[in-house]
């Protein structure tokens, strides 16, 4: 995050032999970011450690159902919510599971060679007539110096350079390439 009081956060915990991270942005700045990030904190917590829910797509399904029930999606106008980059890493395995809401994760081999894994199009919350989602998961089996980077939009989205353009994401995996 840029501030401590802002809309971004990252997520960590750990259940048994599974580490859960996640890089999370909120809709909102300042302050209104920074409510939406302590919900979705305290929503993650209670997911992953209270619930122990360690399957990355589950996770988010329950995130989303915990933000337009705590935001009362259904019968107001909110809507709030988030992007977010989420993997559990499973020690017994040595598996990633990744499960992103609009947010992709990249990686890259031993070799060089950089990969992205695109998250749903959807957010989680913000939509009241949606109660239900089902978020994707997917399974790396990494080699063993594999990196991952679990990004939001703030990085590739500034503008700036000669032309005043989007960092983007391909600027982005040239840069970390």
């Amino acid at each position: 995050p840029k501030h401590s009081i802002s809309g971004e956060f990252y997520f960590f915990a750990k259940k048994e032999d599974k580490s859960v991270i996640a890089a999370v942005d909120c809709t909102g700045h300042g302050v209104p970011g920074a409510f939406m990030s302590v919900i979705g904190n305290d929503l993650l917590t209670q997911i992953v450690v209270w619930r122990g829910i360690t399957e990355s797509n589950l996770i988010l399904n329950e995130l989303h159902n915990g933000i337009v029930q705590t935001l009362k999606q259904q019968e107001t106008e909110n809507r709030d919510g988030m992007d977010i980059s989420l993997c559990v890493l499973d020690k017994k395995t040595n598996e990633i599971q990744y499960s992103g809401a609009k947010n992709s994760l990249l990686y890259i081999t031993p070799n060089g060679k950089v990969n992205q894994i695109k998250g749903d199009r959807h957010h989680v919350g913000g939509v009241a007539r949606h109660l239900d989602r089902d978020f994707t998961a997917h399974k790396v089996n990494p080699e063993k110096g594999t990196r991952f980077y679990l990004l939001t939009d703030g990085y590739l989205d500034q503008f700036g350079g000669k032309y005043s353009k989007k960092y983007s994401t391909k600027r982005f995996q040239l840069f970390i390439e």
